[in-house]
């Protein structure tokens, strides 16, 4: 049971699969994974309402012509689809999810105890 509720944690995170590349009838189960709002609070805090610059010595590396890949970390938290959910949600609902299954691990190991005592 667990292999499968960990792929889809994984790929619903927004970490190897884009999620407006998801077919629209599942897109619904990013929200139910716990490593997309661990993942989108590591985004919004790297890169939400920082500014980046390269030096010339960076733009030399990259090649004539190409210019800075990222100056507005919010332009990469709206690349990455995080847009729409703040960094205090993200923490809100991964702490939701923390106490929701330390809950539901004390219920299964609480009716495992009350099984073999009986």
């Amino acid at each position: 049971l667990e292999a499968p509720v960990t792929v889809l944690y994984v790929v619903f995170s927004g970490f190897f699969v884009n999620i407006k590349t998801i077919w629209v009838g599942i897109r619904w189960l990013q929200y139910a994974s716990l490593y997309r709002w661990a993942f989108a609070s590591m985004i919004w805090t790297e890169f939400g309402g920082n500014t980046f610059f390269c030096t010339q010595a960076d733009l030399d590396a990259l090649g004539p012509g190409v210019p800075c890949p990222l100056e507005n970390g919010d332009d990469k938290v709206k690349s990455m689809q995080f847009w729409d959910i703040s960094f205090e949600w993200c923490i809100i609902a991964t702490a939701i999810f923390g106490v929701f299954l330390r809950l539901l691990a004390l219920a299964i190991t609480w009716k495992d105890m009350r099984a073999q005592l009986s």
